[in-house]
């Protein structure tokens, strides 16, 4: 079972990355967010894997970080969620904001995600809330995630009235408020996603 991968970035597609390891080449699919922040080929990648074999096809999940890798295979726990909502979901969020709409019962926010319907937020919160727990580090930040939680709703009804598809522009706002910080603003985040989905769609 593989379960870590390091090597060198030779191609890098629409939803995954092929990875010369040893002299192999691995194709991993990735989530969006961790596609926006990759390398250029000839760069070195380190990445957590999950590996899934099925009857008809092996693929592989990778994932920046043990936090994202064990989300994953708590996502993949629940009815009807399959690794391409999984990663949709990571990609679109991160580990904390995530499990804390969980324990909060945030179904605005959780039918805001990629493949998340209302039955799905609602079957995600009854099977996941006994499972989930927020890191030590995340405990004492609910007034700064009700903040941010706030600033994206309101960044991605903006994009929306632009034109933009809310599954196209949620990577760039996780993204976002990684670059920008905690405190960032609307319109500055608006202005954020408009010049990276720029660059996405000019290739």
């Amino acid at each position: 079972m593989i379960a870590f991968l390091q090597g060198t970035v030779i191609d890098i597609e629409e939803d995954s990355v092929i990875l010369n390891v040893g002299g192999v080449g691995y194709r991993v699919f990735l989530p969006d967010n961790l596609m926006a922040l990759l390398p250029p080929i000839g760069a070195e990648l380190q990445l957590h894997v999950e590996q899934e074999v099925r009857e008809d096809r092996v693929a592989l999940y990778g994932f920046k970080d043990k936090e994202q890798l064990q989300l994953y295979r708590k996502l993949i726990s629940v009815t009807g969620i399959g690794p391409k909502v999984a990663l949709g979901i990571i990609g679109a969020t991160d580990p904390g904001r995530f499990i804390r709409s969980i324990l909060n019962e945030e179904l605005n926010y959780l039918t805001k995600l990629p493949g998340v319907g209302k039955k799905t937020a609602q079957r995600l919160i009854l099977e996941l809330k006994d499972k989930l727990t927020l890191p030590e580090s995340q405990l004492h930040r609910g007034t700064t995630d009700t903040y941010l939680s706030s600033v994206r709703e309101d960044a991605l009804e903006a994009l929306v009235s632009l034109g933009y598809q809310k599954q196209e522009v949620l990577p760039f706002l996780a993204e976002g408020h990684q670059v920008l910080g905690d405190q960032c603003g609307v319109q500055e985040l608006v202005r954020f996603v408009l010049k990276a989905a720029g660059k996405n769609r000019r290739g």
